[in-house]
């Protein structure tokens, strides 16, 4: 992160996500070393354009980072960079896309009598890939999906480094709805990824909201 240029560099960090002015500044090395002992499990960033979300809590072992855009939204030069920032990071998996693409591939919702339920499902990466999206960055993980994905749906694809791509499957995140049904149907022939439409067949046969939670945890 901290190649990233100037408006997007973290300068200050948090253990409050609420408090953008941080607790400190990153170049103070030393206090930000100790800063990160004292959060082992995560902490916040902040640039003038982001909210970096550090989730050191590895599940199924990976952790995660989430970016959040402060005001307005980033172009797509600038989340480009981004994306290419993770991937020379080592990350083994990242995404960018609308909001709404995002609930569409990995969150269930469903009423249940009076009561309403949602989880999120599909993003357990040590058992599938969750999805493909707007602008997907793949790493050795997932070679083997790359000629497949570039002969079948993508608009383009990036080498990035030796060990990891940039998809992108279409031109502006927000016309992501026009693609959905093509993009469902791939993923639905591929069992090395998340496929929604699998796991709605389960979670829709559920009667109720204890069944729906277990069903969930498997589909997590």
């Amino acid at each position: 992160m901290r190649s990233l240029p100037e408006g997007l560099r973290p300068i200050r960090y948090s253990s409050d996500e609420s408090n953008s002015k941080g607790e400190g500044a990153i170049g103070d090395e030393e206090k930000f070393r100790k800063f990160m002992d004292r959060n082992k499990y995560g902490f916040f960033l902040f640039s003038p354009a982001l909210k970096i979300n550090v989730n050191l809590r590895p599940k199924n072992g990976f952790c995660n980072v989430h970016i959040e855009t402060v005001h307005d939204s980033l172009s797509e030069h600038d989340i480009v960079i981004l994306m290419k920032a993770l991937a020379n990071s080592e990350a083994v998996f990242a995404m960018a896309c609308a909001t709404e693409e995002y609930h569409y591939r990995n969150l269930y919702r469903r009423e249940v009598g009076s009561s309403s339920f949602e989880a999120w499902v599909g993003r357990d990466l040590s058992r599938y890939l969750p999805g493909l999206y707007w602008l997907t960055v793949l790493s050795r993980r997932h070679a083997s999906l790359v000629p497949r994905i570039r002969a079948a749906l993508a608009v383009e694809v990036v080498p990035i480094g030796s060990g990891h791509w940039l998809v992108k499957l279409f031109g502006k995140p927000e016309t992501w709805p026009e693609h959905a049904p093509r993009i469902d149907d791939w993923l639905c022939s591929n069992p090395d990824v998340f496929c929604k439409r699998r796991a709605e067949q389960q979670l829709d046969a559920a009667p109720n909201i204890a069944a729906l939670s277990l069903v969930a945890q498997e589909w997590r």
